[in-house]
């Protein structure tokens, strides 16, 4: 399925990715180091990853995308939502154009399967896991939505 996704700061259309990398609309095959390709909606406002929901901290408010018109809300999503206000946070459900993106101060994932999953680089912009990833990673794994790695 092709979708449209942010890769190296460019929105890039008709986008497949597997696990040989990825693969663009004109078959023009290349293999880089990316584990989630962020989805973007008509308007190039992020909606999630490939198969995660997305979070950015900006300035001690929890920024989530407004998925009104697509995305999925997950489970781990809702928690986290859930779990703010008990963390000190508020959380915005809204547009994150790629400016706004750029700007974070942390960016993780989220999903069942994974739990939370900082981000570690965005455009060439490194990212540490940062304190507030890690309070939302405990204060999930304290109430056992997600599972503490082996």
């Amino acid at each position: 399925m092709a979708i449209k996704a942010l890769i190296n700061g460019k929105v890039q259309a008709g986008v497949a990715v597997d696990d040989r990398g990825l693969q663009y609309g004109d078959g023009v095959f290349e293999t880089i180091a990316v584990a989630e390709a962020l989805v973007m909606d008509l308007h190039n406002n992020v909606i999630e990853s490939a198969m995660s929901n997305f979070f950015m901290l900006k300035d001690r408010a929890l920024l989530t995308s407004d998925l009104h018109a697509c995305g999925v809300r997950g489970v781990i999503r809702q928690r986290i939502i859930g779990l703010a206000a008990g963390l000190g946070l508020t959380v915005h459900e809204q547009a994150i154009s790629q400016a706004l993106l750029l700007q974070a101060d942390e960016i993780f994932l989220c999903n069942s399967l994974i739990g939370v999953w900082p981000a570690r680089m965005l455009a060439d912009r490194p990212f540490k896991p940062g304190p507030i990833t890690r309070r939302i990673r405990r204060a999930l794994i304290g109430e056992n939505a997600i599972i503490p790695p082996c």
